[in-house]
């Protein structure tokens, strides 16, 4: 599996090489978009990242091209910005950035944190073992599993997702700030309070495929909170 590192002007592949293999990651450079576009077609890439400027279109425009793709729209993907400004970050996180990485930063912290997204990301899979079942309206959650469905229709979840969920679900009403849920969902000490957002905006993503995005309410300058939908006619029967 790869990690593409897709940047005109970077020795980050050099430098990622001895640090990725042990984790089953090889390093691989790419100058351009297109010259991305090719090897993400032929290879098998577990995480990108995305440099600010390229030679052919800027990384916001690339980083948006690959999220409506379907085989990368949910592909790990680092952006890598020359600056930490506030509007810098928002950008590239609300184009579809699962994190943002910003000016230079040591391979060996770099590392840790491509590591981390690639586990944040991870699409949730099955496990042999006794449901315990939490429940708020019409969605269950299974802890066992890490499994969501809404009125019996199940969620496709990342990782990351599942975990918010579940911590959301832990007390319906309560308001989460941006900085517990960061704490309690991502395993990294320095990720940015709007990465939550990001993963906000996925979970709803996938709980409007059933009609119940509004289950998740933004509280405005704090954080979330997970409100209950009542149950349908059918839903009950």
């Amino acid at each position: 599996m790869f990690a593409l590192v897709v940047d005109s002007h970077t020795g980050l592949v050099e430098s990622l090489s001895h640090l990725l293999e042990p984790h089953g990651l090889i390093a691989q450079g790419a100058s351009s978009c297109e010259e991305a576009d090719l090897f993400l077609r032929q290879h098998r890439v577990g995480v990108v990242l995305l440099g600010a400027m390229l030679p052919d279109r800027s990384g916001v425009q690339y980083l948006k091209l690959l999220r409506s793709y379907p085989a990368t729209r949910d592909l790990p993907l680092i952006m890598l910005g020359p600056r930490s400004s506030d509007i810098d970050i928002a950008i590239g996180l609300e184009a579809g950035a699962d994190d943002y990485v910003a000016g230079r930063m040591s391979p060996i912290e770099l590392q840790r944190r491509i590591l981390a997204v690639m586990r944040r990301c991870e699409v949730v899979s099955t496990m042999p073992d006794s449901s315990t079942e939490m429940r708020c309206g019409p969605l269950v959650f299974d802890q066992a599993t890490r499994r969501a469905r809404v009125h019996g229709d199940a969620l496709v979840l990342r990782r990351v997702e599942a975990d918010l969920l579940a911590h959301l679900l832990s007390a319906p009403g309560r308001v989460f700030t941006r900085s517990q849920l960061v704490k309690l969902v991502c395993d990294s000490d320095d990720v940015l309070e709007r990465v939550i957002d990001v993963h906000v905006s996925r979970l709803r993503l996938s709980l409007a495929s059933v009609g119940a995005e509004a289950m998740i309410e933004t509280v405005r300058g704090i954080g979330y909170r997970l409100l209950e939908l009542p149950m349908t006619d059918s839903a009950a029967t």
